[in-house]
C-alpha cells in the first residue's frame, strides 16, 4: 500500500512539475514565432524517464503526454496542433531514452565524456531534430507556417532546455542520495552562492552597462563575458556537474528573462529572430563548455580514485607477500637448528 501511494506520489508531483515549468515557458514566448526562448520541458521529460523505474515509464509517457497536451493549450495552439506538439516531444524523449539506454544502460548520468558527448550529439542535436521536423510539419499543414524559421526556433529553444534541464535534474537526484554525508549543506550554499553571482553579473551587464535592446542590437557584451564566465568555471571545478548545472541554469535563467524583460511591448515580446538565436547560441556554447569541463574532471578524479586504491591494494599485496616470506623464512631457519 505504501509503495504505491509513493508511486502515485512521483507521477502526480512529475505531472505538477510539469504543468509548472510549461507555464513558466509560456511566459517567455516572443513574437512574431510564437515560440519560447527556451523549451526545458524536452529536458524534464527525458530526464523522469531516465529516473523512472521500468514499471512507471508506461505510466509516466502518456501522463506527460497530457501534461504537454495541457501546455500547449494554455499557449494558444488548437486541439490538433497541441496534440501533434505533445506527440512530438513525447516521441523525442521517449527516443532519447531509448538511444542512451542502449549505449549506457540504466545508469547515464554524465558520469564520463563519452556519456557527455552521446547526449549532446543524438539527444541534443540528432533526435531534436527529428522532433522538430515533425513538428513544424504540422504547423505547415495546419496553420501554413513558414517551416524553415519555425523549425529553426523551435529546435535552438528545445536543444537549450534539454541542455540546461537534463544535467540539472539527473545530477542533483544523484547529489541528493548523500544528504547524511559530511559537506553535504556546504555544498548547497557555496552553490547557491555561484548561481547568486552568476545572476548578479547578467544583472549587471544589463543594467549598469548601456545597452539599447531594440530588437536591432543583441545585449551580450565583454562585460558579461568576464563577469559570468569565471563563476561558471568555479562552479563545475569545485562542484562538477552539479554545480555546473546550476550556475548554467542560473545563467540561462537570468539572460532570457532580462532580454523578454528589455523587449516587452504592450504585453507581447518583440524580438528579431537572428537576436535570440545569437543569445541561445551564447548559452549553449558556455553551458556546454562548462559542461563538458565539469564531467572531465569528475572522470579525472574517478579516475585518480581508482588508481590510489589500486595502488593501495597493490602495496597491501606486496605487505602481506613479504610477511609471509618472513614467516617462511623464520620457519625455515627453525627447521635447520632442529
Amino acid at each position: 500500500m505504501a509503495k504505491s501511494a509513493r508511486f502515485i506520489g512521483w507521477l502526480a508531483a512529475a505531472f505538477v512539475g510539469y504543468l509548472a515549468i510549461g507555464w513558466l515557458s509560456m511566459q517567455l514566448v516572443f513574437a512574431p514565432q510564437n515560440i519560447a526562448v527556451v523549451w526545458p520541458l524536452s529536458g524534464f521529460f527525458l530526464s523522469a524517464l531516465i529516473l523512472a523505474k521500468p514499471t512507471q515509464r508506461k505510466f509516466l509517457v502518456p501522463l506527460l503526454f497530457l501534461a504537454d497536451f495541457c501546455v500547449e493549450i494554455y499557449g494558444g495552439s488548437n486541439f490538433v496542433l497541441s496534440a501533434i506538439y505533445a506527440a512530438c516531444l513525447s516521441a523525442e524523449a521517449m527516443f532519447s531514452w531509448w538511444v542512451l539506454n542502449k549505449l549506457f544502460g540504466e545508469q547515464f548520468r554524465f558520469s564520463t565524456l563519452r556519456q557527455t558527448i552521446s547526449f549532446l550529439v543524438l539527444v541534443v542535436m540528432l533526435s531534436n531534430a527529428l522532433a522538430t521536423s515533425g513538428a513544424m510539419l504540422g504547423a505547415n499543414l495546419i496553420l501554413d507556417d513558414p517551416f524553415w524559421d519555425g523549425w529553426l526556433s523551435w529546435w535552438s529553444s528545445s536543444a537549450v532546455g534539454n541542455l540546461l534541464m537534463t544535467p540539472l535534474i539527473l545530477s542533483w537526484a544523484q547529489f541528493s542520495n548523500k544528504k547524511k554525508e559530511p559537506g553535504f549543506n556546504r555544498a548547497i550554499l557555496e552553490i547557491t552562492g555561484m548561481s547568486i553571482a552568476v545572476f548578479a553579473s547578467v544583472y549587471l551587464a544589463f543594467t549598469v552597462v548601456d545597452f539599447e535592446f531594440t530588437g536591432l542590437e543583441n545585449p551580450l557584451s565583454e562585460a558579461l563575458y568576464v563577469l559570468s564566465f569565471p563563476v561558471l568555471i568555479w562552479a563545475a571545478i569545485r562542484h562538477g556537474i552539479k554545480g555546473s548545472a546550476v550556475a548554467s541554469f542560473s545563467l540561462a535563467a537570468s539572460v532570457f528573462a532580462l532580454s523578454i524583460n528589455a523587449t516587452h511591448v504592450d504585453g507581447i515580446t518583440v524580438l528579431e529572430l537572428s537576436n535570440i538565436l545569437k543569445t541561445q547560441v551564447f548559452v549553449a556554447v558556455i553551458c556546454s563548455t562548462s559542461l563538458i569541463l565539469a564531467v572531465v574532471i569528475t572522470e579525472k578524479g574517478q579516475s585518480d580514485k581508482l588508481k590510489i586504491s589500486a595502488l593501495e591494494e597493490t602495496a597491501e599485496a606486496n605487505k602481506t607477500k613479504r610477511l609471509l616470506q618472513h614467516h617462511r623464512s623464520l620457519f625455515s631457519c627453525k627447521q635447520v637448528s632442529c
